[in-house]
């Protein structure tokens, strides 16, 4: 289940909706996302359990954010920076 969070995760780096959210933003809107491929999955979190799962998952959502954009500004700039990489070579 964890690899799925990741295809999320990076697939919400390349959306273009996502791009002006700052990390706090972007973390919650994976999750949301995350949360709801979960229950069309059929898997539900216990309702006591919930604030505990919430918090794992947006930090790892957060810790694979930052080390993607590590030094950068915000995820814009870092695409913007991946594509100017990418269009130079």
């Amino acid at each position: 289940m964890k690899n799925k969070l990741y295809d999320f995760i990076y697939e919400g780096i390349k959306n273009k909706d996502l791009r002006d959210l700052n990390a706090e933003d972007f973390c919650e809107a994976v999750y949301l996302r995350y949360k709801e491929y979960l229950k069309t999955s059929g898997l539900f979190t216990p309702q006591k359990l919930y604030r505990d799962v919430r918090m794992e998952i947006t930090d790892e959502i957060l810790k694979v954010y930052r080390m993607k954009t590590y030094g950068c500004f915000n995820l814009k700039s870092y695409t913007d920076k991946k594509n100017n990489s990418n269009s130079k070579g």
